[in-house]
């Protein structure tokens, strides 16, 4: 985290720092660099209480400020934003299809995001046979890489799925929503681990945003922050992950009703130009505070 530098310059000019609090930084440490940890938790105890503001992503991320120092008066919930302009309902790409060999009559299953260790996708891409084995033409994409890509596209070849698990690599931001575009549904299969109990991923939004219904692991941060009938259907296991897409991939109609939700919920809730002008405001007030 390059916090630590902002907090000491911001302190040492006078100007105020605000520390947007979305991720437990020294959880996403990769396995070869745990030996780091304690020295991780400490740097992050400093930001957490010399910045002026934290700015939490959700409740439970504001606790996890507190746990680390923050004076309850500095932390203000501000919740994740979307581009609703750019992640909008459209017609399927045809260009993208065509590129990775999907045919109109397939059902496709996204995910979105970098390939950790923690995603769960792994998992997910050894229960597909599950899933082929009702709908044959299913294609799960991957619009992302990361330390498990190699395990991955490992573990289909062992299944001899291959040409049902397609990784795209990680792709130009503007070209995420026209991926999303080609889904049926969309996926977040995360573990449940210390990294993503308090989070609330941004894909879950964005997916929600191009309209597209989400089968997401029941983890606290998300269903704390959406709760239920909001878009997202949980899934407490691998094996009830796998039933639920399935559902979703063969009943359509429940798909539009979960889609229509999400997309309801997204625009009332996370749309990217009223949290802009509430964090104006919001820095507008420190700025004030502190001058």
């Amino acid at each position: 985290t390059n916090g630590l530098q902002s907090v000491y310059w911001g302190k040492r000019h006078n100007i105020p720092v605000m520390f947007r609090s979305i991720d437990v930084v020294h959880e996403l440490l990769p396995p070869y660099y745990r030996w780091l940890k304690p020295f991780g938790v400490e740097v992050e105890k400093v930001i957490y209480r010399s910045a002026d503001k934290i700015l939490a992503m959700t409740e439970r991320m504001g606790d996890f400020a507190k746990r680390m120092g923050t004076a309850n008066d500095n932390i203000i919930s501000l919740p994740l934003a979307v581009n609703l302009k750019l992640f909008r309902p459209m017609k399927k790409d045809s260009n993208l299809m065509e590129k990775y060999g999907i045919n109109p009559d397939d059902k496709v299953i996204m995910f979105v995001g970098t390939l950790y260790d923690f995603s769960g996708i792994d998992k997910f891409v050894e229960m597909m046979p599950k899933i082929l084995k009702v709908l044959p033409n299913t294609k799960l994409i991957m619009v992302g890489d990361g330390r498990i890509r190699n395990k991955i596209e490992n573990i289909a070849k062992e299944l001899k799925i291959e040409k049902n698990v397609i990784v795209t690599g990680f792709q130009e931001y503007q070209m995420v929503p026209k991926f999303i575009s080609i889904a049926n549904v969309c996926i977040t299969p995360f573990l449940k681990r210390r990294v993503t109990q308090d989070i609330l991923p941004i894909k879950i939004l964005q997916y929600m945003g191009c309209k597209k219904p989400v089968v997401a692991t029941e983890l606290k941060g998300i269903k704390t922050i959406i709760g239920e009938n909001n878009g997202v259907a949980y899934a407490k296991t691998t094996n009830d992950f796998v039933k639920k897409v399935a559902s979703l991939l063969k009943n359509k109609n429940l798909a539009e009703r979960i889609s229509e939700a999400g997309y309801r919920y997204v625009r009332q809730n996370h749309d990217l130009i009223k949290i802009a002008k509430d964090l104006e405001r919001i820095i507008l007030e420190t700025k004030n505070n502190l001058s």
